[in-house]
């Protein structure tokens, strides 16, 4: 879909929520570098009618467990630390830890409660570097990034904004800041679902498996999630201070928006062939369309076990419309035309 398109369809569906009293908050959706959603609903301050904003600040809570599991990794990529050593080396005073790796703090595979994992990891970042850990992931991370609107409050609360973890998120998975090995074990799964900072699972979208790269919170009335669907690029990004209604929402939003790309994806793969690469040929060669025909008669029969229902008929029109644009001034859209009609109407009476 064009950006444009893709925006009223997201927005239309978020405001439907706030109007029903179940979203209260901000929701960023990007895929490919490109920002189809990026909007607050709702009201930051009830009392003073402050209204959300991409802009606004909102508590991400053990959210913020990623940025420390970054901090340790950019401090492995300067050699100033390796996760396969013992913590004991860097923290000789704490008892009970001989045989823990940084590693397994990470990766919450230590036996230690959760949270005592990351403290001790905010403890070696501290004695290593010297510094307080915000202030290290500040000038290691924050700033690099421009996440201006990113930080700690008390006790070690950590905020930020829908803007800024789309910045963190575009990093990380580029591999800006640390190596392809790096960011390879921060995203492997280990005990639970869990990477490092990170779960990564698989989640059912419209019928097939996808990995998630990501983490959800909620507590204290907030709500956080942010999850990068690994195969599709695509990101979904959800902060709010009403948590109770919220859990799946962003799953839904993913499914509206993959939905039209993963039906093209499909045909591709059934097809071996680019679904564009079809526009193209009815648009730009007369000799190609006996080869267009044949090919559209394909499509409607790959088609048609990823429809459920005629509902779902529209869409398809939409995924041609969106790949019509890329044809060359429509020299022989007539007749593209004509065939996408075929397709539609065996789909409608299959």
């Amino acid at each position: 879909m064009s950006n444009e398109l893709m925006h009223r369809e997201l927005d239309e569906y978020c405001t439907s929520l706030a109007q029903a009293d179940r979203l209260n908050g901000c929701v960023l959706v990007a895929s490919e570098g490109r920002i189809m959603l990026s909007k607050g609903y709702g009201m930051a301050d009830f009392v003073n009618r402050i209204p959300n904003v991409p802009q606004t600040i909102f508590r991400i809570g053990s959210m913020g467990d990623q940025f420390i599991a970054m901090a340790v990794m950019i401090m492995q990529e300067l050699k100033l630390i390796s996760v396969d050593h013992p913590v004991s080396k860097y923290l000789p005073t704490v008892p009970h830890i001989d045989e823990i790796t940084i590693h397994q703090l990470l990766s919450y595979t230590s036996g230690l409660y959760d949270q005592s994992s990351y403290s001790l990891l905010r403890d070696i970042i501290e004695r290593i570097t010297g510094r307080a850990c915000e202030d290290y992931i500040f000038h290691a991370i924050f700033k690099p990034l421009g996440m201006i609107n990113s930080g700690y409050g008390i006790p070690n609360d950590m905020y930020s904004t829908i803007e800024d973890l789309y910045l963190w998120g575009l990093a990380l998975h580029t591999q800006r800041q640390i190596s392809e090995q790096a960011y390879l074990r921060m995203t492997t799964p280990y005990k639970a679902q869990y990477g490092y900072g990170l779960f990564i699972e698989q989640e059912e979208m419209l019928g097939r498996s996808r990995k998630v790269i990501g983490h959800t919170e909620s507590e204290s009335g907030f709500m956080s999630i942010m999850k990068h669907y690994k195969h599709v690029d695509l990101t979904v990004i959800i902060l709010s201070n009403q948590a109770a209604a919220q859990a799946h929402f962003s799953n839904i939003l993913a499914e509206r928006y993959s939905l039209v790309d993963d039906l093209a994806e499909q045909i591709t793969e059934h097809l071996r062939v680019p679904v564009s690469y079809i526009l193209h040929a009815a648009a730009k060669d007369e000799n190609s369309l006996d080869r267009a025909n044949h090919i559209f008669n394909e499509l409607a029969l790959a088609c048609v076990p990823y429809f459920e229902s005629i509902q779902h008929v529209p869409r398809l029109e939409q995924l041609y419309e969106r790949l019509a644009v890329v044809s060359e001034s429509g020299r022989r859209y007539k007749e593209s035309t004509v065939y996408y009609q075929k397709l539609v109407y065996l789909l409608r009476n299959r």
